[in-house]
This record gives C-alpha cells, structure tokens and sequence, in this order.
C-alpha cells in the first residue's frame, strides 16, 4: 500500500496495532532465527491459526505465526525463516534487543476441523512456527499429531528437534514424504485431517496426492505462506 496509506492506519486506527520490544533474539543456524518478543500494551488476545503483521517497509507487510508463552501472558516468539535479499528478510536481521516495533494485532480464521484420530501438518521452514502451534493445540485434548517437512539439509536436525516423530525430506521430495507417513503412521482415511501449509506449489501437488490416496477435500485445510515470484502472499 502506499506509505501515506500505511502511515495514516498506524495514526487514525490504533486499536489495530499493538507495541513490542525484541527481548531475546537466538538464531539457530544459518535459516532459522527465533526472536522473543514482549508486548509493551496488553496482549491482544491470539488464537490458533492467526497471524500478526509486521511493516518491513514504508510500503510493505509481512505476516508472522506468532507462538505464544504459556507462563509469560504478554511475551511471545516468531520462527524466521531467513532468505537473503528479501525485504521481510532485511529487516528481521537488521532487529537488535531493545527495539521497539508496531505489529497489526492476530487475526484470522481458525484452521481446526474438529475431532480426528490424528493431525498431520504437512509443510516447509515457513510453517515451523504453524506446526508447534497445532501440536500445542492438540496435546491438551490428547489427539495425535504428525508433522511432515520439505526442506533445506541444514535444518534437517534442528526440525528432528522440534518434532519427534517427524518425517523429514528434502526440496521436492514430498512424495516420498507421505508415502513414508502412509507405511508407518497412518491409520485412518476418514479420521486423518491434514493441514497443508508453506509454498503454494506443494501444497496443489500435497492436495493432489492425498486426494488420490482417497482422502476427502473435507478433512483437508490448506494456507499458502509464499509462492515463488510473488510478494507478500
């Protein structure tokens, strides 16, 4: 939008906007940065499946999956997946502890679909912070979730980490990912919800793949992050 545009909204509508501070920043590797933030105004209240934006520019945003901190009601932290050259990308690592940004408060639509035998999040490094959200979701009501990853080598074990069990594959090889979800995990046709989330092109050849193994358009809940040549999806 235009920097105008993006000025008078932070000044005329404030009860859209809520303060931070960067309290903690801990990369983990080259790609995935985790950045604590904690909120300088009440916490806007953040359900499952929504996402906070960040202006990066004058006249760009860029949308988060905040995760929230059980014990500290007004702290929360953002999984980055850092891609060189990009503006969200320049401006997460240019972020030092102590400063202060504004960020359009969480909001939008809740991806659950109700009572299942099991979960399975099928996604990329951008649905990291998505995936422990959902598993959060699902341990307090004792359902069982999976976690499906494309990615690069060198988060291979950090999201081994992350997730046990995990099925692990590289760039493209998605396939192959929920084969090996289908041999060793997967229990029923009617009872399995999947979430596809991340890079847009995956998640058509996802939707394509389960529906071929039979699984309904019904118990399949899809949200693309990013789609190659495009800004901001």
């Amino acid at each position: 939008m235009p920097k105008w545009m993006a000025n008078a909204m932070e000044s005329l509508l404030k009860s859209l906007y809520f303060e931070c501070t960067v309290v903690a920043i801990e990369p983990w590797n080259a790609e995935l940065l985790k950045i604590e933030l904690k909120s300088l105004t009440p916490m806007p209240n953040c359900k499952f499946g929504d996402a906070i934006s960040i202006r990066v520019s004058d006249t760009e945003f860029r949308n988060y999956t905040p995760i929230t901190i059980k014990d500290q009601p007004d702290c929360f932290y953002i999984l980055f997946h850092l891609h060189s050259g990009t503006l969200g990308n320049d401006y997460i690592e240019h972020l030092k502890i102590g400063d202060r940004l504004k960020m359009v408060i969480p909001r939008g639509r809740s991806p659950l679909q109700g009572v299942a035998d099991m979960h399975v999040v099928v996604t990329d490094e951008t649905g990291l912070g998505f995936a422990l959200n959902m598993i959060h979701e699902y341990e307090s009501i004792q359902q069982p979730c999976y976690v499906i990853t494309e990615n690069n080598p060198i988060n291979t074990s950090t999201i081994t980490e992350l997730f046990k069990p995990v099925i692990s594959v590289r760039k493209g090889q998605i396939e192959q990912g929920l084969n090996l979800f289908f041999e060793q995990y997967f229990i029923s046709v009617a009872k399995t919800h999947f979430y596809l989330i991340g890079n847009a092109k995956t998640i058509q050849q996802t939707m394509m793949l389960l529906k071929q193994k039979g699984i309904s358009s019904h118990n399949i809940f899809s949200q693309p992050f990013w789609s190659l040549g495009k800004k901001g999806l």
